[in-house]
């Protein structure tokens, strides 16, 4: 008989970074337990025998599916101490919580990676950039909510006053079309939830912004909601990791407006004793707000 996976379980995880091979075979290894072999186990789980194999070989050439495991943490021995949070680290991905925060390292360090971008590709454009001076908190029905980060900048401004700007981080690392559809699903998800904040009035920042990193994901997500058109200005912006830079951004149209600007659009390379100065007024600011 198949097991069937709660795929629940997966709502709140997202990509960070590509499976630790090692420690995945070292975790299904502990899993299994003593009293199974490891072709009982896979049976158990509802995987085929031969994909337990590759992965206790560490033969995977691609991140396993998260219904393998989850699978695996719902039949692991229950004297192994394994758990769902400990397989998915090694799958490379950690929970995100509602508020827009993720309790950790390698998700910090991409966040402030991101930041770092988004603030040398706004400087390059002029924009004059500022730190909240308090932490920017809203009222989701029965949770604070606080999104990955905020600033306040002049970059959707015609008059040039400064408006809040806040932004959600969603780092991803595609494993085919399933897990592309799967992310799209989430992201809809926490898009819609922040959707019902701005027409409850508990949310009222000039611009929202969604920030990804994975080609694929843009585009499917961009497939998914054409045509659509929002009370105020959400855009989604795709970041290239590698070369470090906004390599493009949608903005969607508001109602009312046919046109919105977009501000990450084309811009010329500045002087080099110009970015010298930018990366220093980065330092400064990131040192004001907590990754």
């Amino acid at each position: 008989m198949e097991n069937k996976v709660d795929m629940t379980a997966l709502a709140n995880y997202v990509r960070v970074r590509p499976p630790d091979k090692d420690k995945l075979a070292e975790l299904v290894i502990r899993a299994k337990g003593a009293k199974r072999s490891m072709r009982q186990f896979a049976i158990e789980c509802g995987i085929d025998p031969s994909t337990m194999s590759r992965i206790i070989n560490k033969k995977i050439s691609k991140a396993s599916s998260d219904e393998v495991i989850i699978s695996i943490a719902e039949h692991a021995d229950e004297e192994s101490g394994i758990t769902i949070e400990m397989l998915m680290d090694a799958h490379g991905k950690v929970p995100r919580r509602m508020t827009g925060r993720i309790r950790n390292e390698s998700y910090a360090a991409m966040a402030k990676t991101i930041c770092d971008i988004l603030f040398k590709e706004l400087l390059r454009r002029g924009y004059a950039i500022a730190s909240p001076k308090t932490e920017v908190i809203h009222n989701a029905l029965n949770y604070r909510y606080r999104t990955d980060w905020s600033l306040f900048t002049d970059a959707n401004s015609k008059s040039g006053k400064m408006e809040l700007w806040e932004f959600e981080f969603w780092p991803t690392i595609s494993n085919g079309e399933k897990e592309i559809k799967h992310t799209t699903m989430k992201f809809r998800q926490k898009f819609l939830m922040v959707l019902g904040l701005y027409y409850t009035g508990d949310m009222n920042p000039k611009k929202m912004s969604f920030v990804l990193t994975e080609k694929k994901v843009y585009d499917y997500l961009l497939a998914t909601l054409d045509g659509v058109e929002f009370p105020s200005i959400f855009s989604i912006i795709l970041i290239d990791l590698d070369n470090a830079s906004v390599e493009e951004e949608f903005v969607f149209p508001v109602k009312g407006h046919p046109k919105v600007s977009i501000t990450f659009g084309p811009v010329e390379e500045k002087e080099e004793s110009i970015e010298k100065e930018n990366e220093q007024l980065i330092d400064e600011i990131l040192d004001d707000q907590l990754i």
